[in-house]
């Protein structure tokens, strides 16, 4: 099992940890960056587009991706087919609901977990995507509106047995976030908390955080 979990920026430091993840050039890794946590918006954020981009400047055979379209265009998309085709599968910040949703909506939760586990696949996650791992959501309602999913799915993966914080120190988030902690901690789950130039790259039972 392999896992890369940012909050918001890509050092040095963990490109440098990314490659060891990896059997080839990071040049030469299909990327799959998925975008739905970010449909609580008619529209691609900012934020989202200059994170798209750069991670295309580090892996260039990057391909965005988003469930819910697919899954709207077409009932029948086969989902495992297309995962199975990508190294490194990423996903966006955004509203956690909306993936969580979407993911029980289309069964990747289930295929996807499946990949981890069987290291089929890496797994990426920023912000929204770096907390999906973990088994509970419900605690980040603090952060996220689950309103603005159409319905409400607690589940997450389910790979890690520790809660990530991202954008720990971020002014905006703090509160919210030292709430989400205190939350967790009373529960006896153990919460990891990463700011935004740090990461936790989780390689079978070893995490490590690093800037």
């Amino acid at each position: 099992m392999k896992l890369a979990l940012f909050s918001h920026n890509i050092t040095k430091t963990h490109e440098k940890k990314l490659q060891k993840l990896f059997d080839k050039e990071l040049a030469e890794v299909r990327f799959l960056y998925i975008t739905t946590p970010t449909n609580y918006k008619p529209f691609k954020p900012d934020w989202c587009i200059e994170s798209e981009e750069r991670w295309r400047s580090i892996f260039p055979k990057l391909r965005e991706f988003d469930l819910e379209r697919a899954y709207r265009v077409d009932r029948k998309f086969n989902f495992k087919e297309y995962l199975s085709d990508f190294d490194f599968i990423f996903i966006s910040g955004g509203n956690i609901f909306i993936l969580t949703y979407w993911m029980r909506e289309t069964g990747v939760d289930a295929l996807l977990k499946k990949m981890i586990l069987k290291d089929k696949v890496v797994y990426g996650g920023e912000s929204a995507g770096a907390i999906y791992p973990y088994q509970d959501i419900s605690e980040y309602a603090v952060l996220d509106d689950p309103d603005k999913a159409p319905s409400v799915v607690n589940g997450g993966l389910g790979v890690i047995n520790f809660a990530p914080l991202p954008h720990w120190g971020v002014k905006d988030f703090q509160i919210g976030l030292e709430k989400v902690k205190v939350r967790f901690e009373k529960n006896n789950v153990k919460v990891i908390t990463f700011a935004d130039d740090e990461a936790i790259f989780v390689v079978d039972k070893e995490v490590e955080k690093c800037k």
